[in-house]
């Protein structure tokens, strides 16, 4: 009997892998779509069924077309998520955002009036949110213990943020795909890596991430899942509005939507707009990750999330990067 569209599965994977498991990933996957899903293009046009290649070069034409920093100089942001008491914050706040490709990202932020409040920010090595109002206090992590039982939680995940943000798909070669799976509005790709495994059939394939590219143009991404251990939705990101960032450059969402059901926690970015950045211009400690010196005097608490995963490694080293 043959399988309805929205079933059938292309694969186009770098390396060889054994069919029938990467068939159960993308089946077992394939019916549970994030909470809150892109919604339907508004475009009259009709849907185009393209080639995966064709998929993959175009997305990744256009993110190639940034090859300096991003930056917007005005941006929004609205953001709710428990405190550790679970007690629930909510911030409105106004601010500027840098980011450069693949892991740095700086977005400084505060109200409509006053000094920034609240500093969200990641390097190759590290990651960090700091609150001054009623928390006062700043907690970061290493990229290389992220998701570890040993670390702990932030309610807004800044690497997770830089990787909504860079155009493209990744370039990771430990994820291998992808996986092509689709309906009548979108394309979705995805991307598997091992997960860890002590069984006699060695590590599991699981699904890390993926991307639902819309079938009309421009033929962009929508929707950027990341999936954790258990298959879990870790973060769903809804990319809105896209334009081109400037003449010459690449095709940019202006509002992004990121949910973190775990956590409840959600975040909601709107761009006025966005420049490109020539490396000489970006400081060199635009990146830095903050001490009590940089801090607002507000802030009187550094926490370190994963000091535990610190002690049980002698040497941590950055993953390598999306």
């Amino acid at each position: 009997m043959n399988k309805p569209p929205y079933l059938r599965i292309v694969l186009s994977i770098r390396r060889g892998i054994a069919t029938a498991a990467i068939l159960l990933i993308a089946v077992g996957t394939a019916g549970c779509p994030p909470r809150h899903g892109p919604g339907v293009s508004g475009t009259t046009a009709e849907p185009i069924a393209r080639e995966t290649g064709e998929i993959e070069r175009v997305i990744r034409a256009n993110g190639a077309k940034l090859n300096g920093a991003l930056w917007s100089p005005s941006i929004s942001v609205y953001a709710e998520f428990p405190d550790e008491r679970a007690a629930r914050r909510s911030y409105n706040l106004e601010g500027t955002l840098l980011f450069r490709a693949p892991r740095d990202l700086r977005i400084d932020l505060r109200p409509t009036l006053g000094d920034p409040v609240m500093g969200i920010g990641s390097n190759a090595e590290d990651y960090w949110l700091w609150i001054e109002p009623e928390l006062h206090r700043m907690r970061w992590g290493r990229h290389v213990h992220a998701g570890m039982p040993c670390a702990g939680e932030l309610p807004v995940r800044p690497d997770q943020l830089a990787a909504v943000l860079r155009p493209g798909l990744p370039d990771d070669r430990k994820l291998l795909g992808p996986i092509r799976t689709w309906g009548p509005n979108y394309d979705k790709l995805q991307y598997i890596r091992r997960g860890l495994g002590d069984g006699p059939v060695g590590e599991p394939w699981l699904v890390d991430r993926e991307y639902w590219v819309e079938r009309v143009e421009p033929y962009m991404v929508r929707q950027v899942v990341f999936r954790d251990a258990m298959g879990r939705i870790a973060v769903s990101a809804r990319l809105d509005d896209y334009r081109a960032a400037w003449e010459g450059g690449p095709l940019l969402p202006h509002q992004v939507n990121v949910l973190w059901p775990r956590e409840n926690a959600h975040f909601t970015l709107h761009a006025d707009g966005w420049r490109p950045m020539a490396g000489e211009k970006v400081h060199a400690r635009a990146f830095a990750r903050p001490t009590n010196e940089t801090l607002p005097a507000g802030v009187t608490s550094i926490e370190q999330i994963d000091a535990l995963c610190e002690s049980m490694s002698t040497s941590p080293t950055s993953r390598p990067a999306d």
